[in-house]
């Protein structure tokens, strides 16, 4: 999942640095990444309990999350695949989960992997669930969490990078 802002500025006669709003883009980006990374090692977790097979790191149990909460990791690849990307112009950060299944965990997954049922012969018959993931959010969490805090640090080094300059407009 990718958390992005992106800012314009349309007013001609201001001139803009950037330097403070690139640095502000990096921090807001690298708190959502480290907030995101803790939610998914800590935190409660209350689903069922699972054994983790010999390849993905021998007989060890592991308590599952409850819809809702953040995911569990049990081997920790999640978490260690948060990364942040300030855009090259300053104007944005993208912070993003890269394993191929987290945008499934941040938002659940409503329609079935495969048919419960076959037809065979003309008749129904039941092959298997449909199987149901509720969502367990964590990188927007961790953005609601941080919502006000991220909004005023980048609101304040926009508005100090920005430099009025007389009589230069060109429309």
């Amino acid at each position: 999942m990718v958390m992005a802002w992106r800012i314009v500025v349309l007013v001609p006669e201001l001139k803009w640095e950037k330097k403070r709003t690139r640095a502000a883009m990096r921090a807001a980006g690298g708190e959502l990444a480290r907030i995101t990374r803790r939610l998914i090692r800590t935190g409660p977790k209350t689903g069922r309990i699972y054994y983790l097979s010999k390849e993905r790191g021998g007989p060890k149990r592991y308590r599952a999350s409850a819809p809702g909460e953040a995911p569990a990791a049990p081997t920790g690849k999640l978490a260690d695949n948060v990364f942040i990307r300030v855009y090259r112009d300053g104007m944005g950060v993208e912070v993003r989960e890269k394993r191929r299944y987290a945008w499934i965990l941040e938002h659940g997954r409503n329609s079935p992997y495969r048919k419960p049922y076959r037809k065979v012969r003309g008749k129904k018959i039941k092959v298997g669930t449909a199987i149901r993931l509720a969502p367990r959010p964590s990188l927007s969490r961790a953005l609601d969490a941080r919502r006000v805090s991220i909004t005023k640090r980048i609101h304040e080094s926009v508005a100090l990078d920005l430099k009025f300059v007389r009589g230069s407009s060109k429309l």
